[in-house]
């Protein structure tokens, strides 16, 4: 089942949301009705499963042991907020094409797994932040990334280990063509309740242009000496000797630094688990490279 949540704030729509929802201020996807409007704000409930997709601001419930794909394609700034019962499933892809303010917040319960995957082809100041407040709770979360022009992204990932037995990683990938920069952050913080903790955060970029800039600032805030977290941090550019070596092998400058480049990407891309969220951040950096 699939639901569209997208701002509509005219009477009519609001009027229809009173009249099918089960809650004067929230929408569920518990039965067959399909949502197509939601107010700015709305709390959206998710019971039995289903896809939904955001393009405004949203609160998300996900239902004990449910199962749940959400799209959020900002095109406006906005905030997003998804609470996990427990043992849920969420996949969560963000396709970010034009410069906007975007923030995300997770919250993840007992026992549930949250994979969060975004794209970004434009600048903007993006905030990312992954909660596990139940014991055994995981997160996977992977940024890519292509600016160009004088585009200026600002990329920051927070993740916070507040239960025991937790895991999570964040994997920022991205390239800086032209006059473009692109500035990351991350923090990785383990409170003093979060032993057993297991978390990785890495954050790479490719410099392709002189004038373009790229800086990378990993952080660990750990209170807990039970835990196993690392990190991992670089700015490069391409090494002129793998160019040299395609081009010796028939292909132009151009087509060898995109090969080097889908390389780059590729074997992160690959670790997206959902499969039909790979095959499209694959079409997306693909097209964007």
């Amino acid at each position: 089942m699939r639901y569209r949540c997208i701002d509509d704030t005219t009477p009519r729509a609001s009027d229809a949301m009173k009249k099918n929802t089960p809650h004067a201020k929230g929408l569920s996807t518990k039965g067959p009705a399909i949502a197509r409007h939601a107010i700015r704000g709305i709390g959206i409930h998710i019971a039995d499963g289903g896809e939904i997709e955001l393009e405004d601001s949203a609160s998300v419930t996900v239902a004990d042991g449910a199962a749940a794909r959400i799209l959020i394609r900002p095109k406006k700034d906005m905030s997003v907020k998804i609470h996990s019962g427990t043992k849920c499933d969420i996949r969560t892809l963000i396709v970010g094409s034009v410069p906007v303010d975007f923030k995300l917040v997770n919250h993840i319960d007992s026992g549930s797994l949250i994979e969060t995957d975004s794209f970004w082809g434009e600048g903007g100041v993006v905030s990312i932040e992954s909660i596990l407040e139940g014991r055994g709770a995981e997160v996977h979360e992977k940024n890519f990334f292509v600016v160009k022009g004088a585009s200026d992204l600002h990329l920051h990932s927070i993740l916070v280990h507040r239960a025991r037995e937790t895991k999570g990683d964040i994997l920022a990938k991205g390239v800086v063509k032209d006059c473009a920069r692109a500035a990351l952050g991350g923090m990785i913080r383990v409170e003093k309740t979060g032993a057993g903790a297991e978390s990785f955060l890495s954050e790479h970029v490719i410099v392709l242009d002189k004038g373009a800039h790229a800086s990378a600032n990993p952080e660990l805030e750990i209170l807990n000496n039970d835990v196993a977290s690392r990190h991992s941090a670089s700015v490069s550019r391409i090494d002129e000797k793998k160019i040299f070596y395609l081009m010796s092998r028939g292909l132009d400058r151009e087509d060898a630094r995109k090969l080097i480049v889908d390389g780059f990407f590729g074997s992160a891309i690959e670790r997206i688990e959902d499969e039909k969220i790979r095959g499209e951040m694959a079409s997306l950096v693909g097209s964007s490279t």
